[in-house]
């Protein structure tokens, strides 16, 4: 999963569900590594002129 994390990637894990609350300190550890940060989704979803295709990439209009 971190080799695909790229700029604008948006993570979902899914609470409740077997190992990952023990995975999730190294995927940051892991993403954080590689130079990146974390955002909010608010805080990197554009709004105007946008859409969004499958993969949840965000595409100007």
């Amino acid at each position: 999963m971190v080799s695909s994390v790229q700029n604008g990637s948006i993570t979902l894990f899914h609470v409740g569900k077997k190992n990952t609350v023990q995975a999730l300190p190294g995927i940051i550890d892991q993403i954080k590594d590689k130079g990146y940060s974390f955002k909010t989704v608010g805080e990197i979803t554009y709004y105007d002129n946008f859409n969004i295709d499958v993969q949840g990439r965000q595409h100007k209009q």
